[in-house]
């Protein structure tokens, strides 16, 4: 009744997110979409654009993720969303076998001082992909690392339990 209001693109916006919240990543995407083309001096332009990135991951559609991640980080220096831009690009790059650049993405994601949840998934991803790639070494010292560094996390005896399994 009111598209032309002063909240549509904050409305278009949330409902955007809970789409996405709720798993309906091609309704997220239409609603992200809606707001880039219908309001681009938008407060929520730079979310939206990013928030398109996670629908498309959610669809599968890992090459538009990428697209979308790898063109908004350079748009975005110090966004509090950066972290998770690194971790899905690191998530993107493990799909791919980048190991490498994946691990270099995750590595990004603590120097940006991303949430713990965020920090333990990079720490986590980076020993898998370490121990997949038979690099046994690394795997151990990462997870060290982040025992040192968390120790107050409840993942800590996530990582032990993963070193000992490794070891056996």
């Amino acid at each position: 009744e009111y598209p032309e209001g002063a909240f549509i693109d904050s409305v278009t916006y949330w409902l955007g997110m809970a789409y996405l919240f709720g798993g309906d990543f091609n309704a997220a995407l239409e609603a992200f979409s809606t707001l880039l083309a219908d309001h681009p001096g938008s407060v929520y332009y730079k979310e939206a654009r990013f928030r398109r990135g996670v629908a498309y991951f959610g669809l599968g559609q890992y090459p538009e993720a990428r697209e979308v991640f790898e063109s908004w980080l350079p748009d975005a220096p110090g966004h509090p969303l950066v972290p998770e831009a690194h971790v899905f690009l690191g998530d993107l790059d493990a799909l791919d076998a980048r190991v490498e650049s994946a691990l270099s993405h995750y590595r990004l994601v603590e120097t940006h001082g991303g949430a713990l949840a965020l920090i333990e998934h990079a720490y986590f991803e980076s020993a898998s992909l370490l121990l997949a790639n038979r690099r046994y070494l690394e795997h151990e010292q990462i997870l060290m690392q982040f025992m040192d560094r968390y120790p107050e996390s409840t993942s800590c005896a996530e990582a032990i339990l993963r070193m000992a399994e490794a070891a056996l």
